[in-house]
């Protein structure tokens, strides 16, 4: 069996033991952590265990339509 990590639920996760509600820790082997993370349903608490995270792509900021106002007189 694959190593068991420690998880905390972001939103309601059911698991072979029944629903945990978004706050609750409980085990679960390692591979269905790792899956349910990417899918943000839990967070891994085991820092030893948890993936590195992905690289967040570069956003650029959004030009606003119509651009600056003049001034009023």
């Amino acid at each position: 069996m694959a190593a068991e990590v420690i998880c905390r639920a972001l939103r309601a996760v059911k698991t072979d033991e029944g629903w945990k509600a978004a706050g609750e820790e409980f085990l679960l082997p390692r591979t269905d952590a790792v899956a349910l993370q990417r899918g943000r349903y839990l967070t891994i608490v085991d820092d030893d265990a948890a993936p590195a995270p992905a690289a967040a792509p570069a956003v650029e900021p959004k030009a606003k339509k119509g651009g600056a106002k003049p001034p009023a007189e």
